[in-house]
């Protein structure tokens, strides 16, 4: 079955392309088809042979792929403006897509609710100073989740001083994708790089502080510890990842950043 507004008068096909030895039997089941009013990573005319080609630009932002509308403006990102990108920098559909964030004043605002989880890919081009990967505020809370020195880091407040927080763990350098996520439950909070718990904490925390508006690549409630180096790929969920979903969603993009 498919959506009503979905054109079927093109055939619809699943094509796979292999030259090496031995060859394999693939079992499908479930294929599901969804209609979505933006562009998304595959698009009509893209080539095979010639890497992705597309019609995405960065007028169109930060797009929110979970269908709930909440795009994000880049905002101070010289070169990322109307109808050119930064040196070095490129944007979906190509393959391995990112923003290169100056560490000055570039960030991109957004809006989340109810948030439990936060994940990114990122690369750094300095470890100095706190480099905000997603930075949120809501009831007068200030939140971030971010890397500094060596370390991933998460930094949380409410209105409880006794419930605040910061727990820090595993290990980059510059030049290297990592893929980092933070995790608070109301009772507890976690940190895993690559795919592995690197940090805890005990903490009955309010969720409601780590929901709201916030910002890609920034603190956002003072306009400063700002990300100096390339972000891809944000998520934010209302609900808690496991560690096998964080694994698997590890896993499953590793290849795509090297």
């Amino acid at each position: 079955t498919v959506p009503s507004g979905m054109d079927m008068s093109y055939t619809l096909g699943l094509y796979m392309y292999g030259y090496r030895s031995p060859h394999a039997t693939i079992f499908l089941s479930d294929v599901q088809l969804e209609t979505k009013g933006y562009s998304t990573a595959m698009l009509q005319g893209v080539s095979m042979l010639n890497s992705y080609q597309g019609e995405r630009t960065a007028t169109d932002g930060w797009k929110d792929r979970s269908g709930n509308d909440n795009d994000g403006t880049l905002t101070n990102m010289v070169g990322t403006g109307v109808g050119h990108f930064r040196e070095g920098q490129v944007i979906s559909p190509i393959a391995n897509s990112y923003l290169d964030f100056d560490g000055t004043n570039d960030y991109i605002p957004v809006t989340a609710t109810g948030t439990k989880t936060v994940e990114a890919w990122f690369n750094p081009d300095a470890t100095s100073g706190t480099n905000t990967i997603y930075g949120p505020v809501a009831n007068g809370a200030d939140n971030w989740f971010y890397w500094s020195g060596s370390v991933l880091g998460l930094y949380a407040t409410q209105s409880s001083d006794t419930n605040n927080f910061s727990i820090t763990g595993g290990s980059i350098s510059t030049g290297n994708w990592y893929h980092g996520v933070a995790v608070i439950d109301g009772t507890d909070a976690r940190l895993y790089l690559n795919g592995v718990e690197v940090a805890s904490v005990t903490k009955a925390f309010t969720i409601g502080s780590w929901s709201g508006s916030a910002s890609i690549g920034r603190r956002a409630t003072i306009d400063s510890n700002y990300a100096n180096g390339k972000i891809s790929v944000v998520r934010v969920y209302d609900k808690v990842l496991t560690e096998a979903e964080i694994l698997g969603n590890y896993n499953s993009m590793k290849g795509r950043f090297n």
